[in-house]
């Protein structure tokens, strides 16, 4: 059905706006309460001071072509608070939280959207598990893009274009009881402020076929790391970076492309670096890509 809907209206079937709804005060722009809905904004523009552009509810949602434009230190553009949803070419721009996914929430995918927050942009709550980032432009001006809080596992963030202004780009928070697990970031493009990651704890992570413009990794006040995978076993795939058929650990430049990968020596030109690349002592990337692979016919 296309309508024009107010602020704080609540959607228990499927909408396409005809118009936008500017101007908000009320908590939250728009609720979904009912499952299975799609909402088109058609392109049209949510905005206001101080809300949250659209809370989610329903299970089996799809959010599509929204514009959400909303300013304060308090303002959030969706907000999901179930599982199985699909947000998707979204434009959000918030002065708080871009997405925020509930405790103990899955199966949600977050893909081709474009979102900018001066805090965190992507929230991860307590307890998540097996959401997807996918294809999306991630920014935050101040704060961490991604931030993911403790007994996450098995989140996929994949083939994104992450920064972050002044702070990490992504942010862990765990404890030794409740470890961050199996979550896997591959073919993402990174732009740092502070640092990649800082992180409390962690469980298990696989870091691989990344290009990671940083001049710092890891921030000093690690504490401690249990295990991150920064790269596996060369084997054939779409190389984030530079030249080759064969993926397996990361691309690492700085600012000023001087980075480790830059330099390195390849001396067979196989596209890996002959050395592995020293993060610290406990973290190598031992298949860090070269930018000197020359095809052999």
């Amino acid at each position: 059905v296309s309508m024009n809907l107010e602020c704080g209206s609540e959607i228990d079937s499927d909408v396409t706006l005809t118009g936008d709804i500017l101007d908000c005060e009320e908590n939250v722009i728009l609720t979904i309460t009912a499952d299975d809905v799609i909402l088109d904004c058609n392109d049209h523009v949510l905005s206001g001071n101080d809300v949250s552009g659209i809370l989610v509810e329903g299970t089996g949602v799809t959010v599509k072509n929204c514009n959400i434009k909303i300013i304060g230190d308090y303002s959030s553009g969706i907000h999901l608070k179930s599982n199985n949803n699909n947000i998707l070419n979204n434009n959000v721009n918030v002065g708080f939280q871009a997405i925020s996914i509930d405790s103990e929430k899955t199966g949600n995918v977050i893909e081709e959207n474009k979102l900018i927050a001066d805090d965190t942009t992507i929230q991860f709550s307590s307890g998540s598990y097996a959401n997807t980032i996918r294809n999306n432009m991630i920014k935050a001006n101040k704060q961490q893009a991604i931030r993911v809080s403790y007994g996450n596992t098995r989140h996929i963030i994949e083939n994104n274009k992450i920064s972050s202004g002044i702070g990490e780009v992504i942010y862990l928070y765990s404890s030794e009881g409740t470890p961050i697990e199996d979550i896997i970031f591959r073919g993402n493009e990174f732009n740092c402020g502070t640092a990649l990651i800082t992180t409390e704890y962690l469980g298990t992570m696989e870091f691989y076929n990344n290009k990671i413009n940083c001049d710092k990794i890891i921030n000093d006040w690690l504490s401690v790391v249990d295990h991150i995978d920064w790269g596996v076993k060369p084997h054939v795939g779409e190389r984030i970076y530079t030249e080759g058929n064969l993926i397996g650990g990361n691309y690492w430049t700085n600012p000023s492309g001087t980075g480790f990968s830059d330099n390195c020596i390849d001396e067979n030109f196989d596209g890996f670096c002959d050395e592995a690349f020293e993060i610290n002592e406990d973290n190598l990337d031992n298949y860090a890509l070269s930018n000197n692979h020359v095809a052999i016919d």
